[in-house]
C-alpha cells in the first residue's frame, strides 16, 4: 500500500472518529491511555495518572487489516472503562485526540 493510500484510509478512519483528517501526522507519536473499570488494576505508578498509557509509534505497530492499515496495540487484560488516542508535539501540548467508551456490559438478574 502506498503512502497516498495508506493517508487517505487514515483520513476516512478520521473522519468516521470526527477528527480532521489533515491534523494526523503518521510520523509523530500517539499517545494511548487506557482508563480501567477499576483503578485498582493500575500498577502503582499510573494510579495517580488515572490511566495506563500505552503509546505508540504507528510504523512499529501498523499492520493490514483487508485494505486498511491500522496499528495493532496490546490492551491489558483488565476491563476497560475507555480509552482516550491522539497526538501531541512536545511543549506545545495535544493537537487532536478522541475518545471511545467501552460498550455497557450485560448486568445479570
Amino acid at each position: 500500500m502506498g503512502g497516498a493510500q495508506q493517508a487517505e484510509i487514515v483520513r476516512l478512519g478520521a473522519a468516521a472518529a470526527g477528527i480532521r483528517h489533515d491534523v494526523i501526522d503518521l510520523q509523530a507519536r500517539f499517545f494511548l491511555y487506557v482508563v480501567p473499570a477499576d483503578a485498582e488494576d493500575l500498577a502503582a505508578q499510573d494510579r495517580p495518572h488515572g490511566f495506563e498509557n500505552r503509546g505508540f509509534d504507528f510504523r512499529e505497530h501498523r499492520v493490514r487489516l483487508g485494505e486498511a492499515c491500522v496499528a495493532l496495540v496490546p490492551m491489558p487484560e483488565y476491563e476497560i472503562a475507555r480509552l482516550r488516542t491522539g497526538q501531541s508535539i512536545s511543549g506545545q501540548g495535544q493537537f487532536w485526540s478522541a475518545e471511545i467508551a467501552a460498550p455497557a456490559t450485560a448486568q445479570g438478574p
